[in-house]
């Protein structure tokens, strides 16, 4: 049953993200990476919100950030890259 939720998300994230013309860089388990444009990205990550309710998935939360990253074999390092994946870190603190 697991397997088959990951098996879909992971259906709607690369269909979503090709249709839009970016790159899926990797899925992890619920999460998935993908890069472009600045606009893209933010277009994709409202596609993938109804994509996913559609789907019958669970809500869907994003993070984007853009800047400098380093490309290594497929893959993106860098503080940029950290600040993406945490988006409930990213809000200042009081």
């Amino acid at each position: 049953m697991l397997g088959d939720f990951v098996a879909r998300w992971e259906e709607v994230v690369y269909d979503t993200v090709a249709e839009h013309g970016a790159r899926v860089v990797k899925t992890i388990g619920d999460e998935a990476m993908f890069v472009g444009l600045p606009a893209t990205v933010a277009t994709i990550a409202i596609a993938l919100r109804d994509a996913a309710a559609s789907a019958g998935l669970p809500p869907v939360r994003t993070g984007l950030a853009s800047g400098m990253v380093v490309a290594r074999d497929g893959d993106f390092y860098g503080p940029v890259v950290n600040l993406a994946s945490r988006p409930h870190r990213s809000r200042p603190t009081r």
